[in-house]
């Protein structure tokens, strides 16, 4: 399997898991800031008024998902990303 089709497979790995619940991504922002965010793109958990147009994920480096704890999208890329948890954050 070539290096793209690998790349393809993990962010489908990472995009079907966030339409299935909640998960938590680390992942460091472009201004070198480390961050953690519970999200996901199951309409489950996304408040009818944020509700997404279409289910688009134009940018291949790039997973935007709804951030549950700031009730709104966000972005992260998938380059910078440093770990995936299937499920929310322990407290």
């Amino acid at each position: 399997m070539n290096e793209e089709a690998l790349n393809t497979d993990f962010r489908n790995g990472i995009l079907n898991k966030l339409r299935e619940k909640v998960c938590t991504v680390h992942f460091t922002k472009a201004d070198g800031e480390k961050r953690i965010m519970e999200c996901t793109l199951n309409p489950e958990f996304i408040p009818e008024e944020f509700a997404p147009k279409s289910d688009a994920q134009p940018n291949l480096e790039v997973v935007k998902a709804f951030d549950v704890r700031a009730n709104g999208w966000r972005s992260f890329r998938l380059d910078r990303m440093d770990e995936f948890v299937f499920g929310p954050a322990a407290l």
